[in-house]
């Protein structure tokens, strides 16, 4: 998952995530019963990722999910993010969530797009809630859908 996470400027993490620790987190996600994690690979490499997982356990907001989606810049424009969104939703359903929520940073617009694309919609801004290392930041934009 490193190698994902030091392509893209618009993930959350950093590439520093030592081996033991990328184990750690895989085996939460596999215990969470709401969790769901897709990995896509040519050959042995890693090229695209996505998840969704619940925005929290309290009654009142156990319907909604999060989610992020990400591929490799050598295979963006294929069809794969596509492909991923359709699984997640599918998913997500079956998992007995009824709204989708993500934050992306505001200018990564081919993310965006695809968002929309699956009817997603705005929902507001964080403003300078991404920020990088180099100590500058980016807007977050929300966006929702429902289920």
């Amino acid at each position: 998952m490193a190698s994902m996470y030091a392509e893209s400027p618009f993930l959350a993490r950093y590439s520093k995530m030592s081996i033991e620790d990328e184990a750690k987190f895989l085996e939460s996600v596999e215990k969470a019963e709401t969790n769901l994690m897709l990995g896509g690979f040519l050959g042995h490499d890693l090229v695209a990722l996505c998840y969704f997982a619940p925005v929290g356990s309290a009654v009142k907001v156990a319907h909604r999910c999060q989610i992020g989606i990400s591929v490799t810049k050598t295979q963006q424009g294929k069809g794969i993010a596509s492909l991923l969104m359709e699984g997640l939703l599918s998913s997500a359903k079956q998992a007995g969530f009824s709204q989708m929520e993500l934050e992306v940073v505001a200018n990564n617009y081919p993310a965006i797009k695809l968002y929309e694309k699956f009817c997603f919609q705005r929902i507001g801004i964080i403003p300078r809630g991404f920020r990088y290392k180099e100590g500058y930041h980016k807007d977050l934009l929300l966006m929702v859908k429902e289920l």
